[in-house]
């Protein structure tokens, strides 16, 4: 009897890397130069315009800019209010930065924080709330804003899960939209292999991030100028020249990488129904997708996983609420909607390098997924 072959696996992410991000890392190699210079700062002003902010500083990860921008907000000795429903990444960027975390429920719809649990959890304590915009869904910043304007702290914008171009709240672009915002190209659908970046609006701002992220020390201007003493503490968080390059690349075909995202959207979009649901898109909001997670209810999500993989298709689970891992358990309280949540996303192959025929294959597993559930 012949056997059949098994059809190729369906990645749960490949990063989209071709060679016109190969040849930019060639070009910033054999400038000579690949410490932070001209085509970080390149990155620079590409995020800054993109987001509708004066400046910009490239950092090594998304973890490091929120960590700056928790240092710039000066938090040490006190409490961060933040979501559960988030990379372990936001919660030890504030452990680093001296304080701790307060984790508040989220929306039923969205998976973003609840501006009425914040309310109740922002205590004489907290020194910044750090808004994530869940999944790259922007959170409701009105009512965020509001409540640390009455409370007179800082609001951090958490955009590491968002496309870093096109998304919006009220037609503003994300990053933007608090007194520091924070992005991240690392395992994402544009990438600089790894890196992030801290989008500031006041030049003090700027010119402390700069030294914050080099040792404490002011910046040099180029491979002959000796850096300045230490002025205060810092860490190495430089974006470098060649991972800089690949994120030029990459901006440069944006427009394109974007169709393709949103078509992929579209097909999965139409293959959902029965026990499978998505989380809601709000009016307010303009979301260009960075990932597709699927809302599978009845407690079947393990068996939708177990399904996909029978067809070839890799997911990932990657979704733990914050306060039930071991390094929080102090912060340890019932999050209902958090860890409901949790219990039934699921995330799909969704990259700009998926092909039309891989995408096929998911949508035709998830109808069959469907139909039998």
């Amino acid at each position: 009897m012949e056997r059949t072959q098994a059809p190729e696996t369906v990645r749960a992410f490949k990063p989209g890397l071709n060679a016109a991000d190969a040849a930019a890392v060639r070009a910033a190699f054999e400038s000579g130069w690949i410490g932070t210079g001209v085509y970080a700062r390149l990155v620079e002003q590409r995020v800054a315009r993109a987001a509708g902010t004066p400046h910009a500083s490239a950092v090594s990860s998304g973890t490091a800019a929120v960590h700056l921008a928790l240092e710039l907000a000066g938090v040490k000795g006190g409490e961060v209010i933040t979501t559960p429903l988030t990379s372990p990444a936001t919660s030890r960027a504030i452990r680093y930065a001296g304080a701790e975390p307060v984790f508040c429920d989220v929306e039923e719809d969205t998976g973003n924080l609840d501006p009425r649990r914040v309310a109740e959890r922002l205590g004489r304590r907290a020194r910044a709330i750090v808004a994530v915009h869940f999944n790259g869904h922007p959170c409701d910043m009105d009512a965020l804003r509001r409540l640390a304007r009455e409370r007179g702290v800082p609001l951090i914008e958490d955009a590491c899960a968002s496309a870093p171009l096109g998304s919006a709240y009220k037609g503003k672009p994300l990053g933007g939209l608090g007194d520091f915002g924070c992005f991240s190209f690392g395992r994402k659908v544009l990438t600089t292999l790894d890196g992030g970046a801290v989008l500031v609006r006041r030049e003090a701002d700027a010119a402390r991030l700069k030294r914050l992220r080099n040792l404490g020390q002011d910046d040099g201007a180029g491979p002959d100028e000796r850096p300045r003493d230490l002025s205060e503490r810092g860490w190495p968080y430089r974006l470098n020249d060649l991972a800089a390059a690949v994120g030029l690349a990459q901006f440069e075909r944006w427009a394109e990488t974007r169709a393709r995202l949103e078509a992929l959207d579209q097909t999965y979009r139409e293959a959902i129904g029965g026990r499978l649901s998505l989380l809601a898109r709000r009016a307010y909001a303009s979301v260009v997708p960075a990932c597709f997670a699927v809302r599978v209810g009845g407690g079947r999500k393990r068996a939708l996983r177990a399904h996909l993989r029978a067809q070839g298709v890799r997911t990932d689970d990657w979704l733990r609420p914050n306060h039930l891992l071991a390094p929080f358990k102090a912060h340890r309280r019932a999050l209902p909607v958090a860890e409901g949540l949790a219990s039934e996303l699921l995330y799909l192959p969704f990259y700009p390098g998926l092909t039309d025929s891989e995408a096929g294959r998911v949508a035709n597993a998830l109808r069959a997924f469907k139909d039998r559930a």
